[in-house]
């Protein structure tokens, strides 16, 4: 459970970071279009946040190679697209320390890609 409250603070970071580093590349580009297109961040809602944290939680513990860790990856994956303007599902493999090998995933979800 400590692994998903992990996953879910670092993914909120490098969200609110993508974001911040969006706007100062379109502080410094100051044009009519940049202004025009500049989107506001969604205000924060407690209630839609417990949702998605309780929605995780509830496919049971996220152990890597488990139908639990399979279907909160999908989940997230369909979330995101629904709201991104790209979702990138970076599949790979990690070795355990005992030498098992897990098979993981990295779910980005990108806002704005004409930013970059």
């Amino acid at each position: 459970m400590e692994f998903r409250f992990f996953t879910i603070a670092c993914f909120t970071a490098v969200l609110a970071f993508s974001c911040i580093s969006c706007k100062e590349k379109k502080q410094n580009n100051n044009t009519e279009e940049d202004e025009q297109t500049a989107l506001e961040a969604p205000a924060y809602s407690a209630d839609s946040a417990y949702y998605y944290v309780k929605a995780q939680t509830d496919f049971g513990p996220g152990i890597p190679n488990t139908m639990a860790h399979e279907k909160c990856a999908r989940f997230l994956q369909e979330e995101l697209t629904k709201y991104c303007d790209t979702v990138i599902m970076q599949h790979f493999n990690a070795k355990a320390f005992d030498g098992t090998m897990l098979k993981s995933c990295n779910i980005i979800g990108i806002f704005n890609p004409q930013c970059e």
